[in-house]
């Protein structure tokens, strides 16, 4: 559900996702973090700083540099 569909039903998978540990979603989130939506980009930028173990720095390099400016955004 967070890869595919309406936007929203997306993000709220995201979040859902998040609450989940033990679980290596830090690559997804990332890759989420990229979405052109901006709904999914924030959801994943917000799963992003409350993972744990925590995200690293460079997790959100590729977002910054994004031609969406929903994802640069969320990615600061």
């Amino acid at each position: 559900m967070a890869s595919d569909g309406e936007s929203s039903a997306r993000a709220n998978a995201i979040l859902e996702l998040s609450k989940y540990r033990g679980f290596s979603l830090g690559d997804k989130f990332t890759h989420w973090l990229l979405d052109q939506d901006e709904h999914v980009s924030r959801a994943a930028s917000l799963a992003l700083v409350t993972l744990r173990p925590p995200a690293n720095i460079s997790d959100f390099t590729e977002a910054l540099g994004s031609e969406h400016a929903d994802a640069r955004a969320n990615a600061v």
